[in-house]
């Protein structure tokens, strides 16, 4: 800028400022597509001259639409991250409680239990990127079964327990059925007429 000068930037979208010498420009280009806006610059000086000069500015588009999902929130499993974005050809570097955790579109990260902070840089070829960050809490559920009787008489029946210090939901099954019989930390077997297994799941 100079000392005695007016300046005009025509359009005045997305510049800090449309009568300095230098507004800086912010891109908001909100699209999947390179984004070119051409701005003129009249400058004025008080003698009545006039001059104008244009600049054309590319906004090249941003990975857009970004997000993080886990496959389970359960350490006693591995655990996959996956990072997904509604932009192509997105290349994604990983941090998990800031300390950088691998590269690609999915890793399996060892953690433990806890609230964690996930967060992906998105990579363009274009050169410009996007930042996302998303918290995952991941549980270490323990638990351990017992029989009040593990041998009994046929015809009778015993009762099983669920022993853990932090689940919060029971489901039980007999043998290799997926039918659910009991929903409490314990249960009774039913009569059995013969040897069972007994599943928990928490």
């Amino acid at each position: 800028p100079i000392a005695g000068y007016t300046y005009i930037w025509n359009p005045g979208t997305d510049l800090s400022s449309s009568n300095i010498g230098n507004p800086v420009y912010t891109s908001n280009n909100t699209t999947n597509s390179p984004v070119i806006t051409n701005y003129v610059l009249t400058t004025l000086r008080g003698s009545g001259c006039t001059s104008n000069d244009t600049v054309a500015v590319t906004a090249n588009p941003a990975p857009k639409g970004l997000d993080i999902t886990a496959s389970n929130t359960c350490i006693k499993s591995a655990t996959t991250l996956t990072a997904s974005s509604t932009s192509s050809g997105v290349t994604y570097t990983w941090k998990i409680d800031g300390v950088a955790a691998g590269s690609g579109s999915s890793i399996t990260p060892t953690v433990t239990a806890g609230t964690h902070s996930i967060e992906i840089t998105a990579s363009l070829a274009n050169g410009c990127s996007s930042v996302f960050t998303k918290s995952f809490t991941f549980y270490d559920v323990n638990v351990s079964t017992t029989a009040s009787q593990s041998n009994i008489c046929q015809g009778s029946s015993t009762t099983l327990t669920a022993n853990s210090s932090n689940a919060t939901t029971y489901a039980w099954y007999k043998g290799s059925s997926t039918a659910l019989i009991g929903s409490t930390p314990t249960i009774s077997s039913g009569n059995l007429n013969d040897s069972a297994t007994f599943k928990v799941v928490v």
